[in-house]
């Protein structure tokens, strides 16, 4: 009797795909080692790998903490950024894609930067969160880093650098003041950079054929397009993917890479040229960009070390076969970027691979060398003859392991006076206070006027930002409608205004050119003499009925007419009916010193009125209030430890005391 024979389904192996064919070139059969399952012994330790993450992710929190301090205000935007964010916010709210100047292209195109920032922002909250649409937008850098960072560390590993050296060139993009600058605005290159940067990590992976081959050619091809359509400037890369590519063994691919990414670039360029003559959006809120900054803008200062080592270190990868791809990416970067008028942002995570793995070449070199010497080294009778070894001899062992560290150290001095300088960015540039001014003063933003750089950073992006209109919109022959209702003028020293404008509030130093004032074109009564001689009239009434208890600090103020009429008229009814202590006249930062007080410090003084329990006696002070009509209802009336504030809005109506001249 024979013995049941069982059949076993063969196991498929790892280089073949389903239908037999291999996935990737496949070695020698003695040096198949990636066939053979890898045991317990041969995975790094527990230990090990929790460093490796640890490493990793300090690394990556760091690097976004330093990104996201006071990320909503500094640096000033610029008009290149405050058309983009423009766009993101007309895309949002609106649905319009509006085209852009791209570098110094001499047509507008819509970059394809809008949707993926209109995209992240929306998908983040960033619209509820921010206080200005210039913040929401921005919030995407830290995101973006933290993306750019595992695909920096990932291509570092594909180049040849360990993993410690993998984890120094990201904390070298962590600290360089560069990166940090270049991260902290809205630029389409921040976009580009993840693109460019994954289709460089498929392009250094091992070699593949067949279908496997194909599918990551058209993945190297849409990321690269998408890159370039994002921002011409990733274009520099092209040579870099294509010298990878020719390492694959086919001579083919670099032929078939350039065809199908110039294809692709091409057709996409015309859809999006023939997509912005039928879209419809206030295309003229695009001015040209501005001068790109190689160097890092904003509290960081300027870095004219990073870009000098970044070529120093191109040039010097060129003599590697290994890393010559990416020198020429760099050095491709460093030459277009001026031409396009663009950001070098691309340039410097591969400086940073590049730096790597120069560093660990050369520190191989040093260990193989000496490894050597010590080998070819036999004891004999001169051995008592032989200088003794050096500093470099002893520490040589050592130096895989401590070169790292170091490294990162040297660059952290060489960046120290840049980085000094992040506690200025903690300070509120006037930006800060000027939107807090116009978000509880102005209850309609719709009447706001200002310049585009401006209003991205003052007004957020809800669903009042279509009704906003620049300077340069209601100057446009004719004006839109809605800006005969803007009496409101939010600008910088340099900024016109009309003659008849007040000015309101002033934020920041008296001479500094990014000093933002307020003014009003509104009517405030035809005799301003004759206005202050009311609330003079009024203040003196005021101070003196036995129903009012106050310092005589703020009855002088009373008496002097600082005191905003509608304020006073509401405090005389009050007065009426209850006695009242007058704790303070709190000034608004920021309102100009000849602007009257419109804020009243109040608690009870005395017995409450008839029919109201002592302990009601506050509540029924924000019950009046809260109850006034027409002029005499204030702006907002808050219960605070030291009183009842009551705040009334800037601009209260003409002639509203006009009764107590006639006494």
């Amino acid at each position: 009797m024979s013995a049941l024979r069982v059949p076993y389904r063969r196991s498929r192996p790892s280089h073949a795909a389903r239908n037999g064919r291999p996935t990737h070139a496949v070695p020698h059969r003695g040096t198949r080692t990636h066939r053979l399952r890898r045991g317990a012994g041969s995975r790094p330790p527990a230990r090990v790998a929790a460093l490796r993450w640890g490493a990793l992710t300090a690394t990556l929190g760091t690097g976004a903490a330093l990104r996201a301090v006071a990320l909503y205000d500094t640096p000033e935007p610029t008009d290149r950024e405050a058309a983009l964010v423009t766009g993101v916010v007309t895309l949002s709210r609106t649905g319009a894609w509006i085209g852009s100047q791209l570098g110094a292209l001499p047509v507008k195109l819509m970059s394809l930067a809008t949707p993926q920032f209109a995209a992240i922002t929306s998908g983040t909250g960033a619209w509820r969160r921010a206080p200005s649409a210039l913040g929401a937008v921005r919030e995407s850098g830290p995101l973006l880093w933290v993306l750019a960072g595992l695909l920096v560390w990932a291509l570092a590993g594909r180049v040849g650098a360990g993993w410690r050296w993998s984890v120094v060139a990201v904390a070298l993009l962590a600290l360089c003041p560069v990166a940090i600058g270049t991260a902290r605005v809205a630029a389409p290159e921040s976009l580009a950079l993840l693109w460019s940067l994954a289709a460089l990590v498929l392009a250094t992976g091992i070699p593949r054929v067949g279908h496997a081959a194909l599918r990551v050619d058209l993945a190297i091809t849409g990321y690269l397009t998408v890159a370039i359509l994002t921002a011409p400037v990733a274009i520099a890369l092209l040579p870099s993917v294509l010298l990878l590519s020719a390492r694959q063994g086919d001579p083919r691919r670099p032929a078939l890479l350039t065809g199908a990414v110039l294809t692709a670039v091409g057709l996409g360029t015309a859809a999006l040229a023939s997509g912005l003559a039928v879209t419809t959006g206030p295309a003229d809120w695009f001015g040209p960009s501005g001068t790109a900054e190689w160097f890092a803008p904003g509290w960081l200062g300027r870095d004219p070390v990073t870009p000098v080592v970044a070529l120093v270190v191109a040039l010097a990868a060129l003599r590697s076969h290994r890393q010559r791809p990416l020198a020429v990416g760099v050095l491709g970067v460093a030459v277009l970027a001026p031409v396009l008028d663009a950001s070098a942002a691309l340039a410097v995570p591969l400086a940073a691979v590049l730096a790597v793995a120069v560093a660990r070449e050369r520190l191989d070199r040093i260990h193989e060398r000496g490894a050597t010497t010590t080998a070819s080294t036999r004891p004999s009778w001169l051995d008592r003859w032989r200088p003794r070894p050096s500093w470099l001899d002893r520490w040589r062992p050592r130096l895989p392991k401590l070169a790292p560290a170091g490294l990162t150290g040297l660059f952290a001095l060489v960046w120290a006076a840049n980085l000094a300088q992040l506690p200025k960015a903690t300070t509120p540039p006037p930006t800060t206070w000027a939107r807090a001014w116009l978000r509880d003063n102005v209850p309609n933003p719709g009447q706001v006027r200002t310049d585009p750089r401006s209003r991205v950073a003052l007004i957020s992006g809800t669903d009042v930002w279509p009704t906003i209109n620049g300077a340069a919109d209601c100057q446009r022959p004719p004006p839109p409608a809605t800006c005969a209702d803007q009496d409101w003028w939010v600008t910088t020293p340099s900024e016109p205004t009309p003659p008849a404008a007040v000015l309101i509030a002033e934020f920041g130093p008296t001479d500094a050119p990014d000093r933002i004032e307020v003014r009003t074109t509104a009517a405030m009564g035809s005799d301003p003499a004759r206005e202050l001689d009311a609330r003079r009239a009024a203040g003196a009434a005021l101070a003196t009925s036995p129903q009012l208890r106050a310092d005589p600090e703020v009855t002088a103020e009373l008496r002097a007419g600082r005191v905003d009429p509608a304020a006073m008229s509401a405090l005389g009814a009050l007065l009426s009916i209850q006695r009242l202590r007058l704790v303070a006249l709190p000034p608004i930062p920021g309102e100009a010193a000849d602007r009257p007080l419109r804020q009243l410090l109040l608690t009870p003084d005395g017995p409450p009125p008839d029919g109201v329990p002592a302990a009601d006696a506050q509540r029924h002070i924000v019950a009046f209030f809260e109850a006034q009509l027409g002029p005499f209802r204030p702006y907002a009336v808050t219960v605070t430890p030291s009183g009842v504030l009551v705040r009334y809005p800037p601009l209260a109506p003409p002639d509203l005391l006009e009764a107590f001249l006639a006494r």
